[in-house]
């Protein structure tokens, strides 16, 4: 906890506002450029998907005529392993095709590019945060959480992680406390006794959601 943080100490807070900005246009970039590799991914998949088990189930069934008809002799498991063998491998194919194909049409996508122009920046923004909130409490505890995620990101995946939304949220409680320490008021007081981004969104949340509270913080500190 840093309740008298020295400005002299912190990131500048223009150089941060500048950073901000620039990680709210990433983000923006990045999502829309995941709603159209999204949509990419999932229209490839589902007719690429149709056409290989469609024309399985044509050689299933053809493969089963041609036994029938030139392999007469054949009955039970022996007629049906051919057509059955000719289908998987047909399935196997296909789906490798589709693929490959999925791969680089989606490597035509602004995707890819958009996600590491993000990560770069975001990564800046979190530091710029906690040079301007200039509190080892709260290094301390969004590091420990920061460091137990970030070797599970894997910015090569085909579509956005769990870990990847994860560390974008971390980053947003961060520049929510970091905002709420210079708000003013009784949200200011209580963000400098939080050292925890968490726990504070959840306590402001928390007066929030109790209007007699929060009327009376309100009124404490000549607000409304």
């Amino acid at each position: 906890m840093n309740i008298q943080s020295s400005t002299a100490h912190r990131q500048p807070l223009q150089n941060r506002r500048e950073l901000g900005a620039k990680y709210a246009k990433a983000r923006e970039e990045f999502q829309s450029q995941s709603d159209d590799h999204f949509e990419r991914a999932e229209n490839h998949e589902k007719w690429g998907t149709r056409l290989t088990f469609g024309a399985a189930a044509g050689v299933l069934v053809g493969g089963g005529f041609l036994v029938h008809k030139f392999a007469p002799g054949l009955d039970g498991y022996g007629a049906a392993f051919p057509p059955v063998f000719a289908a998987a491998a047909t399935v196997g194919l296909g789906m490798f095709i589709t693929n490959n194909l999925l791969e680089k049409k989606l490597s035509e996508t602004g995707f890819q590019q958009s996600r590491e122009n993000l990560v770069g920046i975001r990564d800046q923004y979190r530091e710029a945060l906690l040079e301007e909130i200039d509190d080892s409490g709260v290094r301390s505890i969004t590091q420990a959480r920061w460091d137990e995620l970030k070797p599970y990101e894997d910015i090569q995946a085909k579509q956005p992680t769990r870990v990847e939304r994860s560390l974008l949220e971390k980053v947003d409680r961060l520049e929510y406390l970091a905002d709420s320490r210079i708000a003013g008021g009784w949200i200011q007081e209580l963000a400098h006794a939080q050292d925890d981004p968490v726990l504070f969104q959840n306590e402001v949340k928390a007066v929030e959601r109790h209007s007699g509270i929060h009327t009376v913080l309100k009124k404490a500190h000549g607000e409304g």
